[in-house]
């Protein structure tokens, strides 16, 4: 037995119908164990179920978004709880060293939390999840595919029945034959030009000979390029920010070409500065595999003030690589983001334009939000409205609305209020603040704008207005 499939009926029967068909079809229907298809009348559950567990290499555990809470008719989880088969079946696979457990979400579930799960069942949060999607699912089933051959060493040779006609065995024979015939002739053909060609360690060949002198698997140069696959990008924290200008990772692709792979990333630039700026390969750096690589795109536009505008950038990297750090900077400084280059078998996406608003990968917070008056006095009064927080990789941007009264005769400026924000064991200024005349009986609301160290907690808020002092404590996160 290769393959069993665990899944709890109510929550995934028809992904797991679904799985077993794709999987039957790569490994041979006799190779996957589904129970209602595979159980004879009155035979015993559970010793059927321990008897195939005792004979497969690797255990599918689908999980779909009731798969955690499903309850019995007494309304108890079912998880965990004596005589729950899909229990059973896991913690039987779990305690088999030599059985590979996969746990596949379906149905746009997440991977339980180790606390959720019932303590024979625990290991399980410690196996990486393969996620299956209604939209991929054909790619995603040729990569479930690929994960699961290596577990099965016997599939393919039992899934080989004889059918009439040319055996099935046949094929997988003449190949047999064939790669010895290949093997021989390769033994037997004369050797004594291959030393007079010198290996260039930064050519395709040099490197990858020198993989293979590491132990490390280096395809042949001439291998054909694979198919461009998208990646997954980060949903949240995925932004750096460089004053007024913010960057973000909509949509990647990767595609391996020869011995090396290339990158493409779909770039979200923002500017709400009040000057044009670059938007161009310079601020972009790949550090993959201990290089720090530059784009080969061409990219050099102009970011219009107060803009908004989309970039591929395009990577070479020499060696396939499963993960890398965007480096992203502005003169003196920069922002790293993590990302994943495994392919997730969708088609590519980094040509398509991406058409959501510049905050889909924010993450904002409230860290104030009621009223809260700052200082006041010589007919002018000064207020809190609401202060927020925008975590970015590199920094996070405290936003505070502040509003400004005037009840004198003459005018004010709002730089007669002086706010700085103690944090990290600095004193900072606000990189924006606005720089405005307020005329007699009437108000002004604006925004002052910091940034501060990611890490920071806490902050004290010091206002001075006119000789008048007065201090606020922020709690900046929870």
């Amino acid at each position: 037995m290769a393959i069993f499939i665990s899944y709890r009926r109510e929550d995934s029967a028809g992904y797991a119908g679904r799985l077993h068909e794709e999987l039957a079809e790569r490994f041979g229907a006799g190779e996957v164990f589904r129970d209602v298809d595979t159980l004879r009348a009155g035979q015993d559950f559970e010793d059927a179920i321990r008897r195939r567990l005792e004979q497969c290499h690797a255990c599918v555990v689908m999980i779909g978004l009731g798969w955690l809470k499903a309850q019995n008719a007494v309304g108890q989880r079912r998880l965990g709880a004596a005589g729950d088969y899909v229990t059973m079946e896991i913690a039987e696979a779990l305690g088999k060293p030599d059985v590979a457990v996969v746990p596949v979400l379906v149905g746009g579930a997440m991977m339980p939390a180790t606390e959720d799960l019932p303590e024979t069942l625990r290991p399980l949060a410690r196996r990486h999840a393969f996620t299956a999607r209604d939209e991929t699912w054909e790619a995603d089933m040729d990569r479930l595919a690929a994960v699961l051959r290596p577990s099965a060493p016997g599939a393919a040779a039992s899934a080989s029945r004889p059918s009439g006609g040319l055996s099935r065995y046949a094929l997988p024979a003449l190949v047999l034959l064939l790669v010895l015939g290949a093997v021989a002739w390769f033994a037997s053909r004369d050797t004594s030009d291959v030393g007079r060609v010198p290996l260039d360690p930064a050519s395709d060949v040099g490197r990858a000979s020198s993989d293979v002198g590491r132990g490390l698997s280096a395809p042949a140069s001439d291998a054909p390029d694979s198919p461009a696959y998208a990646i997954d990008v980060p949903a949240s924290m995925g932004e750096v920010a460089h004053g007024d200008l913010i960057y973000a990772v909509v949509a990647g692709s990767v595609q391996r070409r020869g011995n090396g792979m290339r990158v493409w990333l779909r770039i979200r630039a923002s500017n709400e500065g009040f000057y044009g700026a670059n938007f161009w390969d310079d601020s972009f750096r790949l550090v993959a595999g201990g290089q720090t690589i530059a784009p080969t795109s061409g990219l050099n536009e102009v970011l219009e003030r107060r803009s908004i505008r989309q970039g591929v950038i395009r990577f070479d990297l020499p060696t396939v690589q499963r993960m890398a750090t965007l480096r992203i900077s502005d003169k003196d400084r920069s922002g790293d983001l993590p990302l994943d280059l495994s392919g997730n078998g969708s088609p590519p996406k980094h040509d398509e334009p991406d058409p959501r608003d510049a905050l889909s990968h924010a993450v904002l917070t409230s860290v104030v939000r009621n009223e809260s008056p700052l200082l006041d006095g010589d007919g002018v009064a000064t207020v809190v409205m609401r202060v927020s927080r925008r975590a970015f990789v590199n920094t996070q941007r405290i936003t505070m609305v502040v509003k400004w009264s005037n009840t004198g005769r003459y005018g004010i400026a709002t730089g007669d209020l002086t706010l700085r924000l103690a944090a990290g064991g600095e004193v900072l200024a606000p990189f924006r603040s606005p720089s405005e005349v307020v005329e007699p009986g009437s108000t002004y609301i604006g925004d002052v704008v910091f940034d501060v160290p990611p890490k920071v907690t806490t902050a004290t808020l010091r206002a001075t207005l006119r000789e008048r002092q007065k201090e606020q404590e922020l709690m900046l996160r929870q």
